[in-house]
């Protein structure tokens, strides 16, 4: 994580890098961009497709899928007490967790068998027969549900990204827990 934020900071524009040294050591900046960055926040969430028009909706697949439950919702503090500090301790509400990706994410170079696995892993499978070891080349996969798709060996690996046909609303969460495993750890953390 260190050379992640490491490389972050390196390519940050310098008006940025003046505002984070800014707000670390001048309180009222500090204070000033916090506001702002809560109103920005706050204006994205109650927008037409933001999360707090799930819960003025009670779209409850989407609050669930996205807070947990209706009760984790009711349960995070008012916009006015939350803290935007990057401290872990001050994370009250879920512990960072590595995701399972469904093969062995230590090797360098990855083999065909890889990638049937974290098809597998997802409840679906392979179905190109060859990969040329190029992880940016679509291959064909089929999902939990039988739909049949394209993407790149990245796009699953690296981005978690999976059917795009059963991430689309309305959501089968009974079918994606079930069958798919990679889903199941996002979705119900707890069944682990």
């Amino acid at each position: 994580m260190e050379n992640y934020f490491r490389e972050v900071w390196r390519r940050l524009p310098i008006f940025l890098k003046a505002t984070a040294w800014l707000a670390k050591y001048v309180p009222p900046y500090k204070w000033f961009v916090e506001s702002i960055t809560r109103k920005k926040l706050k204006k994205l969430a109650y927008e037409a497709e933001g999360t707090m028009q799930w819960v003025k909706q009670n779209d409850i697949g989407r609050i669930d899928a996205f807070y947990g439950s209706k009760d984790a919702y009711k349960a995070i503090p008012d916009w006015d007490k939350q803290s935007l500090s990057s401290d872990p301790s001050l994370d009250h509400f879920q512990p960072h967790t590595r995701l399972d990706h469904g093969y062995d994410e230590s090797k360098k170079e990855l083999e065909l068998m890889d990638l049937l696995q974290a098809a597998v892993f997802r409840g679906g499978s392979l179905v190109s027969v060859e990969w040329d070891g190029h992880m940016h080349a679509s291959l064909a996969w089929k999902c939990c549900q039988g739909h049949v798709f394209e993407m790149t060996p990245h796009a699953v690996l690296k981005g978690g990204h999976w059917c795009m046909e059963c991430i689309s609303p309305p959501w089968d969460y009974d079918v994606l827990l079930d069958k798919n495993s990679f889903a199941a750890q996002v979705l119900k953390p707890s069944s682990k």
